[in-house]
């Protein structure tokens, strides 16, 4: 079954990140949009080539995503399209450590729009 949540084609990037509301730390980069209809959350991850090669890129996607599942339990019925930029630092913490910093994101996040 098709996760109906990830955003894929660069227009739709390129719209939220226009947007211009962010929340960033030294781990990660959050672009988000308030759309009018109520879909609830929707996100694309975004991983530079300077983080490694596709198999490392592909990794960090891969745990980025299992951290927006985990996430998804207390901030699935927020109204946002959401890009996750994934920035140097994400290499050397560890997993606990990056999902906890996306957290803080997401509660930043929810308390401005509500």
């Amino acid at each position: 079954m098709k996760n109906q949540r990830i955003i894929k084609k660069n227009h739709q990037f390129q719209i939220i990140i226009n947007h211009n509301q962010t929340k960033l730390n030294p781990t990660f980069v959050l672009y988000y949009e308030a759309p009018n209809d109520n879909k609830g959350l929707h996100y694309g991850i975004s991983v530079g080539k300077k983080l490694g090669n596709a198999v490392c890129r592909n990794k960090i996607k891969r745990q980025v995503r299992m951290m927006i599942q985990t996430l998804l339990k207390n901030y699935a019925a927020l109204n946002i399209e959401v890009i996750i930029m994934v920035r140097k630092r994400y290499q050397s913490q560890n997993y606990q450590k990056n999902l906890q910093e996306l957290e803080k994101l997401f509660s930043r996040i929810a308390l401005e729009v509500k």
